[in-house]
């Protein structure tokens, strides 16, 4: 009985340790692929949810304020109706009035506790930096405003969404995808399902959908990628859909 007990504890202390060995090499593993280990992913903290609301009050359904305020609401509620209740989540919205955001919260208080609690809600007022404040009325309110991210937000990673999105699985699930970057890896987005109708470059055939990004917003401040952005677009101006005045004082 005693020999048992005794190969037993042996049996154990193998078992610890040839699991000990697979975490080193695990680890060695992805730091040789230039993948963040799970200590450095741990700086991210919880998910950073990064939503922009701008506009005006139009009767226009395309550029609806109203519209838009409800599908931040309906966002919101999607992801805290996926989340663990032992998660939580911190949302930056953005807008170009306080008013678009005390409307939200009020729609939040309204909720459960139970999910309230789970949400860390911060506001953050739009605001171009100087000399781009045109960029503006491309296409849509705010459109453009994406590309300044890196430079607006101290945080080093970030999701950014387009406010007619729904979660329907936990974004803890597509947090954890900024484990697999690799060194080199600024953003990750899907291609889009149609191909672009403007007469300017796009990435693949299709162009990118910048409706759901993944952002390392470190690594894009230290490739000064919002400049190159910027530089890049500025000869296919007059190819993009946005009013006459501004196309004139773009150009």
């Amino acid at each position: 009985m005693e020999s048992r007990s005794k190969w037993a504890h042996y049996y154990v202390v193998l078992c610890l340790t040839i699991s000990l060995c697979e975490i080193v090499h695990a680890k060695a593993r992805w730091q040789r692929a230039g993948f963040q280990t799970k200590s450095e992913l741990s700086r991210l903290d919880l998910p950073k949810l990064v939503l922009v609301l701008c506009g005006e009050e139009s009767t226009d359904i395309g550029n609806s304020l109203a519209r838009q305020i409800n599908q931040t609401v309906t966002l919101i509620k999607s992801v805290l109706i996926t989340m663990d209740r032992d998660e939580s989540v911190h949302i930056i919205l953005f807008s170009n009035k306080k008013r678009h955001f005390e409307k939200i919260k009020t729609e939040i208080t309204k909720w459960d506790v139970g999910y309230t609690r789970l949400l860390k809600l911060e506001f953050v007022p739009v605001r171009y930096p100087p000399g781009r404040k045109w960029m503006r009325e491309l296409y849509r309110p705010c459109d453009s405003f994406g590309i300044f991210l890196p430079d607006l937000l101290p945080y080093d990673s970030i999701i950014y969404t387009d406010t007619d999105i729904l979660f329907l699985q936990n974004i803890h699930h597509l947090w954890s995808e900024f484990s697999k970057f690799n060194s080199s890896t600024l953003v990750r987005a899907a291609l889009r399902i149609l191909p672009s109708s403007g007469k300017f470059p796009a990435y693949h055939k299709l162009g990118i959908n910048s409706g759901v990004m993944l952002m390392n917003l470190t690594k894009m401040r230290e490739k000064h990628l919002m400049q190159k952005v910027v530089a890049i677009s500025m000869p296919y101006l007059p190819e993009l859909d946005f009013g006459l005045e501004v196309r004139k004082l773009a150009l």
